[in-house]
């Protein structure tokens, strides 16, 4: 899989003609191998929800693409266009998509997934060394002073 950006500049004309500033152009898409398009088709995952933008207020506009900003897999493969007011908005967009890629990386790794099976090594620690080991560090919980069996009901 790979994801395709292609970051654009325009200037943003007035009613006269004249400068406005720049609007900021983001189009993208992803590219599928054929294993990976089987998977799709296979799962019926077209429709499957990767990445929300947010287009409320006036900073992002939807030039081409699902206009509510929600992204599926479907929308990723047929591409998207988008236009916004900053850079920082732009590169904002950019990382929901990137994000949304990851995940859609990691579905069709568990698709391709099934029917075989995943070997996990863990290997032995030194007694008393925790080093490359996870810890789950779990929150404190209170426990009330007063049992049921204090209380006078």
């Amino acid at each position: 899989m790979n994801l395709i950006l292609k970051r654009e500049q325009a200037v943003r004309k007035g009613l006269l003609g004249g400068h406005r500033g720049m609007d900021f152009m983001l189009s993208f898409r992803v590219d599928l191998d054929p294993q990976e398009q089987a998977l799709i088709a296979r799962y019926r995952a077209d429709d499957e929800v990767i990445a929300v933008i947010s287009t409320e207020g006036n900073a992002i506009k939807v030039v081409q693409g699902e206009k509510s900003g929600v992204l599926t897999i479907g929308d990723m493969v047929d591409g998207q266009l988008y236009q916004c007011r900053d850079v920082t908005t732009l590169l904002q967009v950019e990382g929901v998509v990137k994000d949304g890629c990851k995940r859609f990386k990691v579905l069709l790794d568990v698709m391709d997934s099934f029917g075989g099976e995943e070997v996990v090594e863990f290997g032995e620690l030194s007694e008393g060394t925790t080093e490359g080991a996870p810890i789950a560090v779990l929150p404190e919980t209170s426990i009330p002073e007063t049992s049921l069996l204090d209380s006078d009901e």
